[in-house]
């Protein structure tokens, strides 16, 4: 209802240079600032509303006035803090520094049903305060025209005549090579899915970011596509 220009809006990037010449933010009442850069310090300490999509750092002090909204980051397809039996490469007070990092977030977003019901016994997080209005990230994926989605194949190199199947798999917990740094062995048989579908479609893999190990394409450039090192 009310007018976002009304707003000041501060996003929070690991490298700020990656959108603040992009045109889409010229002209807009939206500030790009470094984390945990001396501004970064300085705007989450003075505004009314953190917008996050993970935890806030354990030392972040929230203000009684203050009103955190986790959007977290996707659908909880695996086993999430509390659901687990063993935390096998995280360290040993995660599950405790969860609980108490959470108790701050004043609502968290649910994209659907499925998640509100896992985020509820997972994060251990009241109901009352599980917003299930879906993923707002979503909507580029059912917005834009024919046109807006050929443009972006042009950009990244896809065939306009194919449709798109993208896998985003997430990290898994017990495979690793070390904190931060997460194996991954690609399980989808490329070979069925490019005699089955590949006269209609093309593959485009997103690995989490988690993830270290690159994947080997050989044999498949014109069908399976690597965007994990893609920006957005």
């Amino acid at each position: 209802e009310n007018d976002n220009r009304d707003w000041k809006h501060v996003w929070i990037l690991n490298n700020k240079e990656i959108i603040e010449n992009e045109e889409e933010f010229k002209n807009k009442n939206v500030k790009i600032i470094k984390r945990f850069g001396w501004k970064y310090f300085y705007y989450v300490t003075i505004s009314k509303y953190f917008v996050l999509n993970m935890r806030q750092p354990k030392w972040l002090y929230k203000k009684d006035d203050q009103v955190i909204l986790s959007t977290w980051h996707g659908t909880p397809l695996k086993r999430l803090v509390f659901d687990m039996e063993n935390v096998t490469s995280a360290n040993k007070n995660y599950k405790k520094d969860f609980y108490n990092q959470s108790r701050n977030w004043n609502y968290l977003i649910a994209a659907n049903k499925y998640s509100e019901e896992i985020f509820e016994s997972a994060f251990m997080y009241p109901k009352e305060n599980i917003l299930t209005y879906g993923y707002p990230r979503n909507d580029i994926l059912t917005n834009h025209t024919k046109s807006y989605k050929n443009m972006v194949k042009e950009k990244l190199g896809l065939p306009s005549s194919k449709k798109v199947i993208l896998y985003a798999p997430t990290w898994r917990d017990d495979e690793f090579h070390s904190a931060g740094n997460y194996k991954f062995k690609l399980q989808l048989d490329l070979n069925l899915l490019r005699e089955e579908l590949g006269n209609e479609y093309v593959i485009a893999l997103r690995m989490h970011y988690f993830i270290s190990d690159n994947m080997d394409l050989t044999g498949f450039e014109s069908f399976a596509y690597d965007f994990s090192k893609y920006n957005d």
